[in-house]
């Protein structure tokens, strides 16, 4: 789709939307699996699958703004930061802590 040097144009960050959109959605469903069979490893890829859908959401936003695609967590925090984003900053922040 496209390599992460490049800058993405309106299409690419629609799609880029839409596949955030996707995962989410699959991890909602395998959450809900996970909660009715207590099933800790489906929880687990629920979780990470959520938070990749924010990873490609911030990352989209980050691109609008400021026409760059971090490749990090630190280059997330600090772009957000840096786009005074520090609300974005502190959620993405607190999220990444209780993923890892």
């Amino acid at each position: 789709m496209f390599k992460y040097d490049e800058i993405l144009n309106e299409k690419d960050v629609d799609i880029v939307l839409v596949t955030a959109e996707e995962i989410l959605k699959y991890a909602e469903e395998e959450f809900e699996k996970a909660i009715k069979t207590k099933d800790m490893i489906l929880y687990r890829n629920a979780v990470d699958k959520a938070f990749l859908s924010m990873i490609l959401a911030v990352n989209s936003y980050i691109n609008r703004k400021s026409k760059v695609i971090p490749r990090s967590h630190i280059e997330r925090r600090s772009f957000l930061r840096k786009i005074n984003r520090e609300d974005l900053k502190a959620l993405y922040s607190k999220c990444n802590e209780n993923v890892t």
